[in-house]
């Protein structure tokens, strides 16, 4: 419904919903983003197989060592178990080179407030640890433990990006 709201009448413009590793089409695409989404494949060369035969362009957007990953370093135990594998744009720069895909990366630095992570009865502070942790409930231990955590912090962490540019047959 968004969708079509911000794109009323556009028929070049197409979205597809459809787990990225069953996504299969004849079409060929100007540009395909993907934005935090290789979390949650088994595979990032089938996957970036798959894509970038069918994509002039890709961007791809995936988190680094800090941040949210350290969340996962930290409690990857607590993790929701699924294909969310624990990796970063270096695991992402690794696949494509393997598969000699041209890229460029560019990586910048942002902050996230995690200030309220560090109190477990504050709601803003336990929907952000569930977050991080990829689930919607969990165990009052679980957040007691990762809020002892977060109290360790500084009130602002550091989360890095990384994104890619892929142009098909770049030079």
């Amino acid at each position: 419904v968004k969708f079509r709201e911000i794109f009323p009448n556009k028929k070049n413009v197409e979205l597809i919903k459809s787990k990225i590793e069953d996504f299969k089409t004849t079409k060929k695409y100007d540009l395909v983003m993907i934005i935090h989404t290789l979390y949650y494949v088994n595979s990032f060369e089938k996957v970036l197989k798959n894509i970038y035969s069918l994509a002039n362009t890709m961007i791809i957007v995936h988190h680094g060592k800090h941040g949210i990953y350290e969340v996962y370093e930290a409690f990857g135990g607590y993790v929701k178990k699924g294909p969310n594998t624990m990796s970063t744009y270096q695991d992402v720069a690794d696949t494509l080179d393997k598969l000699k895909f041209p890229y460029n990366l560019s990586v910048y630095d942002t902050q996230m407030n995690i200030s309220s992570c560090k109190d477990p009865k504050n709601e803003t502070g336990r929907k952000l640890i569930k977050f991080f942790l990829e689930h919607s409930t969990l165990p009052e231990e679980t957040i007691q433990k990762v809020s002892e955590w977060f109290r360790a912090k500084p009130d602002i962490m550091k989360h890095d990006i990384g994104y890619f540019f892929i142009k098909r047959n770049a030079k």
